[in-house]
């Protein structure tokens, strides 16, 4: 009988002890992976989207310019103030159409340079 206690004491101990280490185990952050080698640019797949094209900074001058290219058309009758806001995107809509261009009221680098340079209108 005695044995036996001793038997199942020393298989508690063992199983307590396994316990105690593997809640130690879980306790321990794991290590970070290793860096990935680098990742090659795969071409867009038909279900990804086309990034959108960047935003232009236009500055002050740059859309007083345009402002003034746009009155002179009788595109824009606002103020010439160097903002792009409501009245000027509306007015270069209106010129985008006159001109069969995609009306979306968006100032482009090439559409800056015709209303620059008078062609067009």
């Amino acid at each position: 009988m005695l044995k036996r206690i001793l038997m199942m004491a020393a298989v508690v101990a063992v199983a307590g002890a396994a316990s105690a280490t593997a809640q130690q185990a879980a306790q321990q952050p794991t290590p970070a992976p290793a860096p990935a080698a680098k990742a090659t640019a795969k071409a867009p797949s038909a279900k990804t989207k086309a990034a959108a094209p960047a935003k232009m900074k236009w500055s002050a001058d740059q859309i007083k310019d345009v402002q003034t290219a746009l009155q002179k058309g009788n595109f824009y009758s606002g103020p010439i103030n160097g903002v792009w806001g409501a009245t000027t995107r509306a007015a270069l809509k209106k010129y985008q159409e006159a001109n069969k261009l995609p009306a979306t009221g968006r100032l482009t680098q090439e559409l800056y340079e015709k209303l620059k340079s008078g062609s067009s209108m």
